[in-house]
């Protein structure tokens, strides 16, 4: 009998000017509940009680903290509908040159519902030795 699917809801706020990348981790009633902040060589991780964890890059710290890998690095990009620089990648694209799925970095990408500044919708899976990974990420943009 294999485990029980485990699901959660919350969502972030998501800042980044290309040098620094701020992301705060929101639950469902609004509460912040940890800040993570990516700068060149160095992820830190704040959590509302003010401890801290800290990694070389996004994805090694949320392999630290949650010991499952998340591809930080590669929705940095993808969620501006563009494909991350470095990595292996299979894409296809729409009749406006728009990226619409990919697979890159062991992660299948499905963006959709863009508007003037990217995909409003970014669907995630991966299938691994940890199990199957579904994200689904909806972008409000102010």
């Amino acid at each position: 009998v294999g485990a029980a699917p485990y699901a959660a809801q919350g969502g972030f706020s998501w800042r980044d000017d290309d040098r620094v990348l701020r992301l705060d981790l929101v639950s469902p009633l609004g509460s912040v509940l940890a800040r993570i902040r990516v700068e060149s060589g160095l992820s830190v991780l704040e959590r509302a009680d003010g401890s801290r964890e800290s990694a070389p890059t996004p994805d090694d710290l949320l392999a630290l903290i949650w010991g499952h890998s998340m591809p930080v690095s590669g929705l940095r990009h993808w969620m501006r509908g563009e494909v991350a620089p470095g990595l292996v990648v299979n894409a296809q694209r729409d009749d406006q040159d728009r990226l619409t799925s990919l697979h890159q970095d062991g992660w299948d990408v499905t963006l959709s519902a863009y508007d003037d500044q990217g995909p409003g919708r970014v669907r995630l899976s991966r299938l691994d030795e940890q199990g199957q990974w579904r994200l689904q990420l909806i972008v409000d943009r102010p």
